[in-house]
């Protein structure tokens, strides 16, 4: 019963960490884009 706690953590963290790095990847283009 533990391996589907497992699941929904990863799931979460992959979700989380997913939309972090495109918040940053966004950022630093926008940044360029702007010079």
């Amino acid at each position: 019963m533990g391996l589907r706690w497992v699941r929904v953590v990863l799931l979460a963290l992959g979700v989380g960490v997913g939309a972090l790095a495109v918040a940053i990847w966004y950022s630093l283009k926008e940044e360029g884009e702007g010079e």
